[in-house]
């Protein structure tokens, strides 16, 4: 993969961890303290306190709210145990200091630990895939008028303007992708969630809704991003299928909000 590749991508992850575009090019690690993480992200109540992102070719960049740096530095025991991604020991003493911290000042305390395999795809990449389902119909959902299967939350939150593609069996929607309300360059990059329902899995849906969010914005010249636990191999496969490339490796610690 080009370091000249998902230029788009990259400006939107240097967003997310407040950082300038251009470190995203260099090797080495970075530690950013920033007040973004000290605010809760779009459509959700959750704060992403610390954000990670391991680029497979580029730096390693860790974003916290200022006065954290420090917490991260011993944790790790320095910028050298920073250039490999943390396995659960050491994300254990982060989320275990990190918390002492947020105790002793009143706030939230971690709830949530997301480590993700990131997947990238642009124009270049994205494979057509045929959906082929007598029963189902693939569709763009613009309004709240669907009913989903029970065990899939309806992403509403995206509506009206967002991007939501279903596949429709039996007058439910049984699998689902849409494009995240980020704020940051929501009209270029797609950072995409898959969902389906449990009695439909490995039949090829999420597969036809992942290409089909992925499609609406590669076309206008778009990238997008996908990711995924390492522990969901299915998940990986499906995305690349589709066309997706490893692009980074992620670790988000998120508290609730502050009030």
């Amino acid at each position: 993969m080009s370091h000249q590749r998902f230029q788009l991508l990259k400006q939107y992850a240097a967003k997310q961890l407040s950082i300038a575009v251009d470190y995203l090019v260099q090797e080495g690690v970075f530690i950013i303290e920033s007040e973004r993480r000290n605010q809760r992200e779009l459509s959700h109540s959750y704060i992403r306190i610390l954000y990670w992102i391991h680029f497979l070719q580029g730096p390693t960049v860790i974003s916290v709210p200022p006065g954290f740096r420090e917490i991260v530095e011993h944790c790790l025991k320095g910028k050298s145990g920073m250039k490999q991604f943390p396995n659960e020991d050491r994300i254990a003493e982060l989320i275990k200091n990190i918390n002492a911290v947020l105790e002793k000042n009143g706030r939230p305390l971690i709830e949530e630990k997301l480590d993700n395999e990131v997947f990238a795809c642009d124009r270049l990449s994205l494979k057509e895939i045929e959906f082929n389902d007598n029963s189902g119909r693939l569709k763009r959902i613009q309004n709240t008028d669907f009913e989903y299967a029970k065990d899939i939350w309806p992403p509403n939150h995206c509506l009206p303007d967002g991007v939501i593609y279903g596949i429709i069996k039996n007058e439910k929607v049984i699998s689902v992708a849409y494009a995240h309300q980020t704020g940051i360059m929501e009209n270029l990059v797609a950072d995409i969630a898959v969902v389906t329902s449990k009695d439909y899995r490995r039949k090829g849906y999420g597969k036809a809704v992942l290409q089909a969010v992925t499609k609406h914005f590669v076309n206008k010249e778009g990238e997008a991003w996908y990711g995924c636990s390492p522990q969901n191999i299915a998940s990986q496969a499906t995305a690349q299928t589709a066309g997706y490339i490893p692009f980074a490796k992620s670790l988000i610690l998120a508290t609730g909000e502050i009030k």
